[in-house]
């Protein structure tokens, strides 16, 4: 399918991704999940009082990170704002974040790596919430990995700062 076929479709609460032509539709997310989403949010939210330019989208929203891919990343970071809201969003985003999903590990973790190193976003977390870390790549094609298991923060982001017991709702 192209993207205009795609963003053609009818308004849907489901989640739905085109990659590289191909219609990805995810199983929906579990309660555990939207909680992680929701506190990660509501955290970057409050961070985001400190630093007005920041725009913060959980998902769902489309953003276009190359030619026939828009994706809808659990949450989505731009730190000067958007420069444009209509969708798909063009604007390439400085930090996506994902809650991997049990049932669907490969794709969350790596084929939306893939994904978003080749588009150059430079900060890319997969959030565990079985394993209860979070796994932040950064530099040249994501490639850079740290485990952050105890306090969730980035240079990317400074002065924002989680617990892991904030994160998972512990």
């Amino acid at each position: 399918m192209n993207e205009a076929a795609f963003m053609k479709l009818p308004e849907t609460n489901q989640r739905m991704e085109l990659v590289d032509g191909v219609v990805i539709v995810p199983p929906s997310s579990t309660v555990r999940h939207q909680r992680v989403v929701l506190n990660l949010g509501m955290a970057l939210h409050r961070w985001r009082e400190q630093h007005p330019a920041l725009e913060v989208m959980p998902l769902p929203i489309d953003v276009r990170i190359g030619l026939a891919r828009i994706v809808q990343p659990d949450v989505v970071v731009w730190i000067d704002g958007l420069e444009d809201e209509a969708l798909p969003i063009r604007q390439r985003p400085d930090l996506v974040i994902e809650v991997v999903s049990p049932t669907n590990i490969a794709y969350d973790r790596v084929t939306k790596r893939i994904l978003y190193a080749d588009a150059g976003i430079p900060e890319a977390w997969f959030v565990h919430p079985a394993r209860r870390l979070v796994e932040r790549f950064t530099g040249p094609r994501l490639v850079r990995s740290e485990l952050l298991t105890d306090v969730i923060e980035s240079p990317l982001l400074p002065g924002f700062s989680m617990t892991a017991a904030e994160l998972f709702d512990d």
